[in-house]
């Protein structure tokens, strides 16, 4: 007898709690209840069940019928309904589903998907940051509770502003920390790339180049092989960097 109440609330959990018999609006369909956010009224033939959408989901009363009816709240506008079931939190998910950003201001890089309460952990791309405000991983200076310089490890050096360059300055340096990555330091906001394999970053240059000609990584001692990741759009001002080519 337990081990039916244990799973038959397990499934109430993941799919939907039934709460109360409702009138329907019309015969068929899916139906907000009135000021909750994350129930919804299940109508079939005219008649309505009120149903509960798992923890940390709610009802998109603008979905498609045919979709599943609760989303994670990204993708809902609840409007004035604003009331929702209490939590159901776990160790390590605040509630049973949903994407949740880990460390601070200077790690920002970390985050978790709770799915029934199981957190599962993820790590963004090299130089990107987790932006709990559009469940991506994003350059840290457009993640607003994220320190750029602080998660980075570089400041951009305060320089005077060159007129020819307009707002969007953009300037290039060498990483400290390894020589086939560099910054790109927009509105004194540094970016991390990433020259890839046996290619380094030549400062004489300001581009990347074959590891061979540049001195600082020809003389270090023996890299490990990176991984070159794909970055969001600004990406064709590092093209144009990996490839020599100065047209800014």
């Amino acid at each position: 007898m337990r081990k039916f109440a244990v799973s038959f609330g397990l499934c109430l959990a993941l799919f939907g709690s039934l709460v109360s018999t409702q009138n329907c609006p019309e015969k068929h369909g899916r139906f907000p209840v009135s000021g909750q956010c994350d129930a919804y009224i299940e109508c079939t033939d005219g008649e309505g069940v009120e149903m509960l959408c798992p923890d940390g989901l709610l009802f998109n009363d603008k979905n498609n019928p045919l979709a599943y009816p609760c989303q994670y709240p990204i993708d809902v506008d609840c409007g004035p309904r604003t009331k929702l079931q209490p939590a159901g939190a776990t160790d390590k998910c605040p509630h049973q589903f949903g994407y949740y950003p880990m460390g601070d201001a200077s790690n920002c890089g970390k985050f978790k998907n709770c799915a029934g309460g199981i957190a599962f952990e993820f790590d963004c791309p090299e130089g990107l940051a987790y932006n709990k405000d559009t469940y991506r991983c994003d350059w840290p200076d457009q993640v607003p509770d994220c320190n750029a310089e602080a998660y980075l490890n570089f400041k951009c050096p305060q320089i005077q502003k060159s007129p020819e360059l307009g707002d969007e300055e953009i300037r290039t340096y060498p990483s400290p920390h390894n020589c086939q990555r560099y910054y790109i330091c927009i509105k004194g906001k540094p970016r991390l790339y990433n020259c890839g394999e046996e290619r380094a970053f030549n400062p004489e240059t300001s581009a990347c180049d074959g590891v061979e000609n540049v001195t600082a990584c020809a003389t270090a001692p023996p890299r490990s092989k990176v991984q070159q990741v794909e970055l969001p759009a600004e990406s064709r001002v590092h093209q144009q960097i990996a490839r020599g080519n100065r047209k800014y």
